[in-house]
């Protein structure tokens, strides 16, 4: 498994999968940080089954995804969390900088 991350396009978008790091049913080590201050977030759970939480701060859960949701809001973050319902669900992380 590899924990590159994928920049796309310059560095004002960002972009990230399960090939860039696979889910765990943990906050802890899932830190996703941003080469900038994001201004728009877009989390995707591709998963047919299984849920997805996120968080801002690694301990408090902030939203949760159910099979095939997504979730796309302006927010001012440089980092993120992401957990899987059993780890290992395939999602999606856009982001825009401000």
């Amino acid at each position: 498994m590899s924990n590159a991350v994928r920049i796309v396009g310059g560095n004002s978008l960002f972009y990230r999968d399960q090939a860039g790091g696979a889910l765990t049913a943990a906050f802890a080590g899932a830190e996703i940080v941003f080469p900038f201050f994001a201004g728009r977030v877009t989390i995707s759970n591709d998963s047919a089954v299984n849920y997805i939480e996120f968080s801002l701060d690694g301990a408090t859960v902030h939203g949760k995804l159910f099979a095939g949701e997504g979730f796309s809001e302006p927010l001012e973050i440089q980092k993120l969390f992401l957990r899987g319902q059993a780890g290992g669900e395939p999602y999606r992380v856009q982001v825009v900088k401000s």
